[in-house]
């Protein structure tokens, strides 16, 4: 393509010029410290959509973390490892128009905090180069050169094996005292890299794509030739190293604990002490003397835990890796919501606009196929189970949509009311009201309903329904802990899985 000729080749010149500046090169006799922030398979996800309290994440929260860690550490660099713009390479039609908007907010706070650089993965060409190319993003090419504050940064991108030795000596050759790999791959893929970039002489490897970026975790590895990164998907966290660098040494960094560490590890042996020692009281012999000897040896472990000494190597590079969870109740940043705010408003207006060619129900292809029929028509028969579903969330599933204005997102809507866009359900944004299958109701579950209505008790999709249903809906982003067993009970109650209530005398 003539943007990959033209474009990146652009960017790979600029990454040399970065290597040839007239400055002089960083001075490697003394010792130095850099801060780097790292964010990947964001997969277009700008904020939280609101209907959980417990969501994480929100570019305002980023922002805001990155201008107080920049306002610390002013040289610190802040790299997006790839599959930023798009939640997947290829983007429906319908929802299409909305996906691109969303990436152009994602590229304004992008540049608005100040991105360094950004390591193109297959999410970010879902629009093609030419799209990309209009975002004016700092795309990195195969090696690039960064000023942190007074001491060069070497970054490579890629996940060759083969390249990895030419491609860190052009960073040594530039003058580069800590060098990176940002692989745009997994983490067992960047795992499997580790030996070979190790050998090649990079610092550190951080991981920039992950298949399902709503399942992917915070992960620090300490046990392959360097350690390797990966920060959780979706725009959750935020992940900040902090290396120190020798005045000379081996290259390969080391991964210190630190102190959170420490605390984690304290905490999970307490809980570890306190489950053996409720075995105890009930323990004959010789189960009894097993455990006792089992708790002597974690509470020796926990005391050389809570006594041991860091040892900091004095001629290797260092880090330490601090994971923040974008968590309800971080600073956010005001210029971020009004890029977002902006989206918003710009998706209401066009998706109500849009709805107007479209019928207020979906057609129905199928003859004598079961149609949505709403609550109120179960209500008929099964009161006691529609009064109990009345005092659930389910039954204000859309008022939550509306109380954060997200009503008239396609992102949003398909789980707030009854068969979005399915035969027979919802086809405009504007109807789910209207037509009564607003919130989570029963056919939401149980399938639509009206042959059942017309001969029960036949013509259930699901009488029990299954957790992944639950978890169509219910997936690890929205619903960050969720869990069937201690979820299910919530919405069980009289004629609803339990009996249902004896009339009154």
């Amino acid at each position: 393509m003539q943007y990959k000729r033209s474009f990146l080749s652009s960017l790979l010149l600029a990454a040399c010029h970065a290597a040839t500046s007239p400055r002089d090169a960083p001075k490697a006799d003394i010792a130095a410290n850099v801060t780097v922030l790292f964010s990947a398979a964001v997969a277009g996800a700008l904020e939280p959509c609101g209907c959980s309290p417990d969501q994480r994440g929100g570019v305002y929260r980023a922002a805001a973390l990155i201008d107080r860690v920049r306002a610390e550490v002013p040289g610190a660099l802040y790299l997006e490892g790839g599959d930023l713009l798009f939640e997947s390479a290829k983007i429906p039609d319908v929802k299409r128009d909305q996906a691109k908007w969303k990436a152009e907010t994602l590229a304004a706070t992008a540049k608005l905090e100040r991105l360094t650089a950004l390591s193109i993965g297959e999410r970010d060409r879902a629009e093609g180069d030419d799209f990309l190319s209009k975002q004016l993003l700092p795309i990195a090419a195969t090696t690039n050169l960064y000023d942190a504050g007074g001491v060069r940064v070497g970054v490579a991108t890629g996940a060759e094996a083969s390249t990895l030795a030419a491609q860190n000596k052009a960073l040594r050759d530039g003058h580069a005292r800590l060098t990176l790999l940002v692989a745009h791959a997994s983490v067992s893929r960047a795992q499997a890299l580790a030996s070979a970039a190790a050998a090649a002489g990079f610092d550190a490897i951080l991981a920039g794509h992950a298949d399902d970026p709503q399942e992917q975790q915070n992960v620090a590895i300490a046990q392959t030739a360097i350690p390797v990164f990966a920060v959780e998907g979706r725009g959750q966290s935020l992940l900040r190293l902090d290396f120190v660098l020798p005045p000379s040494g081996s290259p390969g960094a080391i991964l210190l604990g630190g102190e959170a560490a420490r605390a984690e590890m304290l905490k999970a042996l307490d809980v570890r002490i306190a489950a053996e020692r409720e075995k105890l009281p009930s323990a004959k012999e010789p189960l009894r003397s097993l455990v006792a000897a089992k708790i002597a040896d974690l509470e020796k472990r926990r005391a050389m835990a809570a006594s041991a000494k860091e040892e900091v190597p004095v001629d290797r590079v260092t880090v330490r890796a601090t994971f923040t969870r974008l968590e309800k109740g971080l600073p956010e940043s005001a210029a971020a919501h009004a890029l977002i705010d902006a989206y918003n408003n710009k998706v209401t207006m066009y998706n109500i606009e849009a709805a107007k060619a479209l019928p207020a129900k979906c057609q129905v292809e199928e003859k004598d196929a079961a149609t949505y029929v709403g609550a109120q028509s179960c209500r008929e028969c099964h009161a006691d189970a529609y009064a109990f579903w009345k005092t659930t969330p389910h039954a204000n599933a859309y008022a939550k949509l509306e109380k954060v204005n997200k009503q008239f997102s396609l992102d949003c809507v398909g789980c707030h009311v009854v068969g979005w866009q399915r035969a027979s359900g919802p086809c405009r944004i504007d109807k789910p009201k209207a037509l009564g299958l607003a919130d989570v109701q029963c056919e939401s579950c149980h399938g639509a309903g009206s042959l059942h209505v017309a001969d029960p008790p036949a013509h259930l999709e699901d009488v029990d329904v299954p957790q992944s249903r639950c978890m169509q809906c219910h997936e690890a982003e929205n619903s960050p802990h969720f869990n069937f067993a201690t979820y299910r009970p919530r919405i069980i109650g009289p004629g609803h899985g339990q009996p249902m209530v004896a009339p009154k005398p």
